[in-house]
């Protein structure tokens, strides 16, 4: 940019917005120094501006700094980071740590934040997770159906994303006979309550299915997702209660308008 007919040429000075003060002064220093960077904790910072700015030493240099900082809380959001900017090594050493600690880093909020700040690039995680998954080779079917409804019940759409993606049965069932479905429909849990390969009509022990338990508790969020992803509302338990029967009973309006629309 300096080297051509430019504003940056004229006034030979050269604006970058998106880079931070002190990340451009390690970039400098590499330039200068050709040296590995000096302040691991910005590793991170370094290698998304190295890799913009086609530094592959330095880059190599930032993917080993940061690889070697993996813990439980960082490996989700650096799996995603090194997706985003194809840091092999780095990808690599990130999938490695979180199968060998999967359990850990799902119960981190990391790991729910990198599903909510880039569901598209997590999700291309959570594929080469699963993979080869080294964590749940040997967990049983039952043991994952528990997990699943454990996640269900919290809400964690990634969680429940990633479990279905390693082989999860979504139609597994708890003592009760709920199913994931059954308990994202009682917590509210709007965004879990319609996976596309689930039964939307599976009963429980009392006939009860989930949008049944979504119109008792008042649950308007779930309810509808049910009914958009095929939910029949004309469905009876065995007490003969179809779920505008029980939004009815329990007086929840919002529920009453949502079943009685087409």
């Amino acid at each position: 940019m300096l080297r051509r007919l430019t504003l940056e040429a004229s006034s030979s000075q050269l604006a970058l917005s998106d880079i931070e003060g002190p990340v451009l002064r390690q970039v400098l220093a590499h330039l200068y120094t050709l040296q590995p960077p000096q302040l691991p904790s910005m590793a991170p910072q370094l290698l998304v501006a190295a890799d913009q700015y086609g530094l592959s030493v330095l880059k190599v240099q930032c993917e080993q700094q940061v690889a070697a900082q993996l813990s439980v809380e960082t490996a989700s959001a650096t799996g995603v980071l090194a997706i985003r900017h194809s840091a092999n090594m780095l990808k690599q050493a990130a999938v490695a740590f979180i199968k060998a600690h999967l359990l850990s880093v799902m119960a981190t909020q990391g790991w729910d934040e990198a599903v909510v700040n880039d569901p598209q690039t997590f999700m291309e995680l959570v594929h080469l997770i699963a993979e080869t998954p080294t964590d749940t080779r040997n967990l049983s079917g039952d043991m994952k159906g528990e997990m699943l409804i454990a996640a269900a019940k919290e809400g964690s759409v990634s969680k429940v994303r990633t479990l279905l993606a390693m082989g999860a049965d979504v139609e597994a069932k708890d003592e009760n006979k709920l199913t994931a479905l059954h308990w994202a429909a009682v917590m509210g849990h709007g965004e879990v309550a319609a996976p596309s390969s689930a039964d939307h009509n599976a009963m429980d022990q009392s006939g009860s299915t989930p949008l049944h338990d979504a119109a008792r508790r008042g649950r308007a969020e779930a309810a509808a997702a049910l009914l958009e992803a095929g939910a029949n509302r004309e469905d009876r338990n065995y007490g003969g209660d179809t779920p505008l029967d029980l939004a009815e009973r329990n007086n929840h309006q919002s529920l009453i308008d949502i079943l009685r629309s087409s």
